[in-house]
């Protein structure tokens, strides 16, 4: 037992403590006058104790008082209000943003104590925060991407000034909100799908997925078709990504389709990526040939155009057949002088007789296409033979011009025409007027009232007449 203190007793007297009742037990007192400690102190809780302390020899006593100062050492730990913190924040935060204050106090009342980052489940997680040393307070220190690392866990610690210090942790849960900073994103730069012609309305082509790094709202994916959708052929599924056929497809109207398909999220604002995605049309293995065009030298006024004197294996034209299966060209009909020939492999139309543009003019020739399957496909090549000067002038006698049908000089009082020979002539007839038209009254009846008694001269109204012939006769 320690001894806080000694007090000198007269010789003869025997000593005696008395405490005060809150502090009975703390101290005792040995027979030579030392006052004992009774029991462990605590600073913390009586900083300084108030004694009576007594001696006597049997018949007198004698009093003084004592008064004794508990001196504080550094036997607690400084403790944190909570043992957990936690903490949202936003991956768009700014470094210098705060976070929160923690806080600890320290029983042995130390004002100063010291705080700080003392580990994290990340290395990265040290250098993505820091802690004012003074006052607790969590600032970002660097930039967060929850993309990255969506949770940070950290250890923080207080400590005090004593020798040795005595310290105290917490944890500091902090959680990276999600912000829409990542565009959707394809899996590929290019999509290619095929589909045949005759494919049904909702038959799907092909699926188009993207990715968004982003969580919640900001990753929810929406598909629309941009551009490229020519007659609305195609629809995408908003939520699946899958393109499907929309309407009827013709591979003569279009064979090939490049649409530009976009990703959208549904952040605010939304960001979006975009895609290509090449759809070819096709013909099925069984289908029977397809021509390019239903009739060759249609789109042109007057057909497909050849010389008269185009010499022999001359090119014409080609004609072109689609299949899954190669084809066989077949001229079939209109080339009964056979002044035409038509590869059977190649479809190449070229001039096999020498043509003669006044025994025939023009020409509707039949083709087939015909399959491996024997399926078998048709159009037609209108060819017109244009004349060329391979004829001498000869002489022919003179022409009389007659009439065909009445003329009428008020209905059209000059005609011009075209008349066909080896030099075509144009001519103008003048139709003179001849009086053969009857005056007309502007009104098949005419009213007039008169009031009376009248006089000689006064005008009761007027009547009017033309002459539709030129010079009007009265």
């Amino acid at each position: 037992m320690a001894v806080a203190c000694g007090i000198p007793i007269p010789v003869g007297f025997k000593p005696f403590l008395r405490h005060r009742r809150q502090h009975r037990g703390s101290f005792s007192v040995n027979s030579q006058g030392g006052i004992v400690i009774a029991r462990p102190l605590d600073c913390e809780t009586t900083a300084e104790y108030t004694l009576n302390v007594s001696a006597t020899d049997g018949h007198h006593v004698v009093f003084t008082p004592l008064r004794i100062t508990v001196l504080d050492v550094n036997d607690r730990d400084p403790a944190f209000e909570r043992a957990l913190y936690a903490v949202n924040v936003s991956e768009a935060a700014e470094p210098g943003d705060r976070l929160l204050t923690v806080s600890a106090a320290d029983p042995d009342g130390e004002a100063l104590l010291y705080y700080g980052l003392e580990a994290a489940q990340s290395d990265r997680s040290l250098r993505l925060f820091s802690i004012d040393p003074m006052t607790g307070q969590v600032t970002v220190a660097g930039r967060l991407d929850r993309e990255t690392e969506h949770e940070h866990v950290l250890t923080v610690s207080v400590r005090d000034q004593g020798t040795p210090a005595r310290r105290d942790y917490a944890r500091l849960l902090v959680h990276v909100q999600d912000e829409n900073d990542h565009r959707p994103q394809f899996l590929s730069d290019l999509v290619v799908g095929q589909v045949h012609e005759t494919a049904p309305v909702g038959w799907q082509v092909v699926t188009v997925l993207a990715t968004d790094r982003d969580h919640g709202q900001n990753a929810r994916i929406t598909y629309s078709i941009l551009s490229g959708n020519v007659d609305n052929a195609f629809a995408v599924d908003p939520v699946l990504g899958t393109i499907s056929v929309a309407t009827g497809l013709d591979q003569r109207r279009a064979s090939e389709y490049i649409l530009t398909v976009r990703a959208s999220d549904a952040g605010r604002p939304p960001l979006h990526g975009d895609v290509h995605v090449n759809v070819l049309v096709t013909l099925p293995d069984n289908a029977p040939p397809r021509f390019e065009k239903a009739e060759y030298g249609a789109e042109a006024e007057y057909g497909d155009e050849v010389e008269e004197d185009r010499p022999q294996g001359s090119h014409v034209l080609d004609v072109v057949a689609h299949c899954r299966t190669s084809v066989t060209y077949r001229l079939v009909g209109g080339n009964e002088d056979g002044s035409f020939l038509l590869n059977p492999g190649a479809g190449v139309l070229t001039v096999s007789e020498r043509l003669d543009y006044e025994r025939r003019t023009w020409y509707n020739l039949s083709i087939q296409a015909v399959s491996m399957v024997g399926e078998v496909a048709h159009t037609s090549v209108i060819v017109h033979v244009l004349d060329v000067n391979d004829n001498r002038p000869r002489l022919a006698r003179p022409r009389a011009l007659r009439t065909a049908g009445a003329l009428d000089h008020e209905s059209r009082s000059q005609l011009e025409f075209t008349v066909d020979a080896a030099r075509p002539a144009r001519v103008t007839v003048a139709v003179f007027d001849v009086n053969d038209e009857p005056p007309r009254f502007a009104h098949a009846q005419y009213n007039f009232t008169v009031l009376t008694p009248s006089y000689d001269g006064v005008e009761v109204g007027t009547v009017q007449a033309s002459d539709p012939d030129t010079q009007n006769i009265r």
